[in-house]
C-alpha cells in the first residue's frame, strides 16, 4: 500500500472583472487578465484609488477531504512611465470581499509578479475545500498613485492553494518477486504536489512531476 499526503494547485481566473464597490476609476477591458498574452486591463489612476478588478471561477478541484494551509496571489502588471503606480489593496474573495488586505510597493515599468500571501496565510479566513472550488472565490485588487495621473496595467492574476489530504493505492504481488524498477500510477496526486509515500516502512518523498511512482526492489 502506497499513502500519499500533500499538495499544492495552481489555477488561473476564467472570470475578471470591474467591480465598482470602491474607488473611481474603472477597468477597461478587464478579461485581457485572464492569461499572460500581453495584451492588459487597464485603469487610469491618480491619488484617487481604482475600482477592484475582481478575479473569480479559478476552477480548482481541491480533494472534499482535503485540510486548506494557505493561499498565494500572483498578480502579472506593470505601469507606465510616470512614476508612483502601486498597489492600494489586495483582498481575497470568499463569496465576499474579505478583511485582510495586503499591499506592495510602486510597480515597475515593465510586467512582473507580484506575489501575496503563503503556503501558510489564509488570509484571516477559515477554509473548506468546497470554499475554494466554489464560481465565487477569488481575488480582488486595486491601484492608487502619489505621482499624478498614470495607468496601471495588469497581465494575470493566478491563485495557487495549499493542502494536506491522504490516499492511498495498493498494488498486490502473489508469487512474483519484481525485479528492477516497478512502476505504480498514483492517482489524486497532482503534477504540481510534492508527495510523500510510505512503503514498508520506508518513505519517499518527491516533487511529482508526473503522477508516477518507481521504486526500486531487489
Amino acid at each position: 500500500t502506497i499513502t500519499f499526503s500533500g499538495g499544492n494547485s495552481l489555477n488561473i481566473s476564467s472570470n475578471i472583472t470591474d467591480n465598482a464597490s470602491i474607488g473611481a476609476y474603472t477597468w477597461t477591458s478587464p478579461s485581457n487578465a485572464i492569461s499572460s498574452d500581453n495584451f492588459y486591463a487597464s485603469a487610469s489612476v491618480d491619488e484617487t484609488i481604482t475600482h477592484y478588478l475582481k478575479a473569480t471561477n479559478f476552477n480548482f478541484t481541491i480533494p472534499s477531504n482535503a485540510t486548506i494551509l494557505g493561499i498565494e496571489v500572483s498578480v502579472e502588471a506593470k505601469r507606465d512611465a510616470l512614476v508612483g503606480v502601486k498597489f492600494a489593496s489586495v483582498k481575497i474573495v470568499k463569496g465576499y470581499i474579505g478583511s485582510t488586505d495586503k499591499v506592495a510597493g510602486e510597480l515597475n515599468t515593465t510586467d512582473w509578479n507580484y506575489n501575496f500571501g503563503s503556503s501558510l496565510d489564509l488570509w484571516g479566513e477559515n477554509w473548506t475545500p468546497a470554499n475554494i472550488n466554489a464560481d465565487n472565490f477569488g481575488v480582488v485588487i486595486a491601484f492608487d498613485n502619489f505621482g499624478g495621473l498614470g495607468t496601471a496595467y495588469v497581465d494575470e492574476m493566478t491563485i495557487r492553494v495549499y493542502y494536506s489530504a491522504t490516499s492511498s493505492s495498493t498494488q498486490t504481488f502473489s508469487s512474483i518477486i519484481p525485479q528492477g524498477n516497478t512502476t505504480w500510477n498514483v492517482q489524486g496526486c497532482d503534477s504540481d504536489s510534492l508527495c510523500s509515500f510510505a512503503v514498508n516502512n520506508y518513505t519517499i518523498t518527491f516533487d511529482n512531476v508526473a503522477p508516477v511512482i518507481k521504486l526500486p526492489f531487489y
